[in-house]
């Protein structure tokens, strides 16, 4: 399921005896995968790159030169889709870094502390963290968050059949962050629009 969107990356991967790939464009967070989506036209053959947690290790969160954060780490070789170990960098160009860095360290967290039952589910639940990051700093440019919620109804069955049936649908609810940098109040959130 998708988490995070955000806007504004640049990127660099480097997959040993297949050369390096980078791109400026944007950044998907799901709840098992970082994707790099590359929207610049220097690379038109490179469009995205796929990155499981469960195959990443040596992740470094860093705050360079200008405020610029940037994370690069390592990969495993993953099922013929990354045929060889893989290093990987990016920065993040338009601010965000506070929710970037929280959302990214607990995916990486949950993955790897599910790397046992991973095997045994076949797809994991929306994080049950992102509700606390109301107002947690300057979001900067555009994030989009992607959020699950589930909602339970109860059928009444025909008289003929069973008493109360419990039904759960699950609906998709994408939530665009975006802030003004006028805004007084600190990088607060000025519009929240929900599409169901």
């Amino acid at each position: 399921e998708f988490v995070l969107r955000r806007n504004g990356v640049e990127f660099h991967v480097h997959v040993h005896g297949l050369g390096e790939f980078k791109g400026h464009g944007h950044i998907i967070l799901t709840t098992r995968r970082l994707v790099y989506v590359n929207r610049d036209q220097m690379m038109p053959a490179f469009r995205s790159f796929s990155l499981p947690y469960l195959g990443t290790h040596d992740e470094k969160m860093n705050m360079g030169m200008m405020g610029r954060f940037h994370c690069d780490g390592k990969c495993h070789p993953h099922m013929g889709l990354i045929p060889h170990p893989a290093h990987f960098k990016f920065w993040l160009n338009q601010g965000g870094i506070l929710q970037f860095q929280h959302i990214y360290k607990h995916l990486l967290i949950r993955a790897k502390e599910n790397r046992a039952c991973a095997d045994m589910m076949m797809e994991m639940r929306g994080p049950a963290f992102m509700g606390p990051l109301n107002g947690m700093g300057d979001m900067g440019g555009e994030t989009t968050l992607y959020i699950s919620v589930q909602r339970t109804e109860v059928i009444q069955p025909p008289i003929d059949q069973m008493a109360n049936m419990r039904v759960t649908e699950e609906v998709k609810v994408q939530a665009t962050v975006q802030v003004n940098p006028m805004n007084p109040a600190g990088g607060m959130c000025d519009a929240l629009a929900l599409d169901c």
